[in-house]
This record gives structure tokens, sequence and C-alpha cells, in this order.
């Protein structure tokens, strides 16, 4: 019974020998996966990350007239403003003083202008250039590039010039008075004829003196600088000699004295005195009538030729001007007005 009893408690030994070891061993694997679990990182929430921004679509790029420099012809109807500008333009195409390049439809438009004339002028009764170019209702635009720079020259309609407010083309004169303030060279065309030979009343119902001296107080106010080229249109009769040119000056400054003296008050403005042979075969004769139906006669002479001088002086003037190149010494038979050192840079 004896041996039989050791052996019970030799098994019952045993076992809880085999429980402690394996309760030991449970208990430090517990321990080890517990020390794991808490070096691991907490697991952040997810957040779903903002998608990147998409780009808006790319505008089509728009030329900008206030990225080019704005040269501009004002002057009342009929006093040569696009006949001049289709000879400036043929004669830059001939002689060109500059890397002088038209855009597709300024060429096109101002070379037909000029064969237009060239063919008409051929005509016996021939007196004064027809319309070449088709009428603008405001602004009409020509855009140049010479020497890798842009340049756009504004033919306005001479009714602008006396258009009132009230008249229903408040569009037309926003565009009108927007062109004269970009502008940095404004050529004043002046009919030469009935400046020196029509009455008071006559001169300022062609040329306007004082409607365009109001227009340059209202839209270039301001201090930048400004050349302002006063281009004496059919004065053929008197531009041979020197005498004659004498006479054209005198009243020029005579009719034309208020927009004179406002230059002169401002040293960022400077006027030149240009007169200009536009036809050569044509010139005054006579005047006829008084008051309302006063006009001035003019003949084609048949011993003279179609021929142009100082044309192209305007837009060499105005491009040196703006490209701040030195535009004297000035011609003879030129004068000019207000702050010199201005244009002499």
């Amino acid at each position: 019974m004896e041996s039989i009893f050791g052996i019970i408690v030799f098994f019952i030994i045993i076992i809880g020998a085999v429980w402690a070891v394996w309760f030991l061993v449970f208990k430090v694997s517990e321990t080890i996966g517990e020390t794991q679990t808490s070096l691991e990182p907490v697991p952040q929430p997810q957040t779903n990350p903002a998608p990147p921004p998409i780009p808006a679509p790319r505008k089509a790029e728009k030329q900008d007239k206030s990225d080019k420099t704005v040269i501009m012809l004002m002057g009342q109807e009929a006093v040569g403003k696009t006949t001049l500008l289709a000879l400036m333009y043929k004669e830059f195409t001939r002689n060109s003083y500059f890397p002088f390049v038209a855009s597709n439809d300024t060429g096109i438009d101002l070379e037909e202008a000029y064969q237009k004339l060239c063919t008409i002028i051929e005509k016996p009764n021939f007196t004064e250039p027809p319309r070449l170019l088709p009428g603008t209702a405001s602004v009409r635009e020509y855009n140049f590039n010479i020497e890798n720079r842009e340049f756009v020259v504004c033919d306005t309609a001479g009714g602008l010039l006396m258009t009132k407010e009230s008249d229903g083309r408040a569009k037309d004169l926003e565009d009108f008075n927007k062109a004269i303030s970009k502008s940095s060279v404004i050529i004043n065309v002046i009919d030469g004829a009935a400046m020196l030979e029509g009455s008071d009343f006559l001169a300022d119902r062609v040329n306007s003196p004082t409607r365009v001296k109001d227009l340059l107080m209202r839209n270039k106010a301001g201090d930048e600088r400004c050349l302002i080229l006063f281009v004496i249109t059919k004065c053929e009769a008197w531009i041979k000699t020197e005498a004659g040119i004498e006479r054209l000056k005198k009243a020029f400054e005579h009719r034309h004295k208020a927009i004179l003296n406002w230059i002169e008050q401002n040293p960022n403005r400077a006027g030149i005195f240009i007169p200009v042979k536009t036809l050569g075969c044509v010139e005054f004769s006579f005047k006829e009538g008084d008051g309302n139906k006063e006009k001035l006669v003019f003949h084609k002479k048949t011993n003279l030729k179609f021929s142009q001088e100082n044309v192209d002086k305007p837009m060499q003037y105005a491009v040196k001007f703006c490209m701040r190149r030195s535009l004297l010494p000035i011609e003879n038979q030129f004068k000019f007005y207000g702050n010199s050192f201005m244009i002499q840079f």
C-alpha cells in the first residue's frame, strides 16, 4: 500500500511541476505580447487627401491696344487725313527709314487706297480726292511693326470732331476720346487753303482749331509727353517758295493761337508745323460765295505731275519721338513750338 501511495504522490508532484512550468511560460509569452503591442504606432484615422487644384483653362491671347504705341490722325472731314496716310505708307515702303512692316489688312487697305488715288487723279476734271477707304463710324486702326515695336495709327472720322453727346453716338465718342487719351503723337491735319484764303468763319468751320484745343485739353490734361504735328495739306500753291511757306506759318499761328498757347504751358508738350504736298498737280484757284455758301475752288494743272513732298515726315517724326530719338535738326520749312529739349533727348 505504501508503494502505491508513493507512486500516486510522485505523479501528483510531476503533474504539479508540469502545470507550474506551463503557467510560467504562458505568463511570460503574454507579457512579451503586451510589450510588442504597446510599441506599435497608434493608427491614425484615414482622411482623403485634397485633390490637386484644377488649372483654369487658358484663355486665347488677345491683343490689347495698351501694349501698342498709338499715333492718331484727327481733323475735319475732307481735309485729307486718309490721303495723307495712304501716301505716308507708300513713301515708307519706297524709302524704308526703319524695318517697317504693315499688318496684312493694313497693307492691303492702304495699297488699295493709293492705287485708287493714282487712277482717279488721271481724270482731267479731278480736283478733290474721293473717299479712298470705307467710312468708319468712329476710329479705324492701321497696325504696323517698326523695329519689333507695335504701332497703331488711328484714323478718325472727321464728323466726330463736332459730334454732340446728344447725337446718339455715345460709343463712337467714347472710342474717339479714348484714342486721343492713349496717343503719344497727335497728327492734326489742317486744310491750308481754308486757313490762309478763307474767312474766319470758313477757316473755323473747315479746321475747327478751337474744338481741337478743347479735345486735347480734356483728354491730354496730364503731364505725359505728347507731340502734336500740325500737318498742312492743300497748300501746293504756296509751298513752292519760302515766301509762300512764311505766309502759311503766319496764318497758322494766328488762327491756331489758342492751341499753341496750350502747348507752351506744359514743358512735356511740343508741336511742329509741317506743310506737305500730297497731290502736286491740284492747286487752289479762287474763293467764291459768302457766309455759309463760301467755298474754295481748286483746279488741276495740266503742266504739273502727281507728286509728293514731305508726306513721310509726320510718320518719321512720330516714330522717332516714340522711340526717344532725336528729331532735330528740323527742316527749314518746318517750325517748332514748345520745349525743344523734349525731343532732343
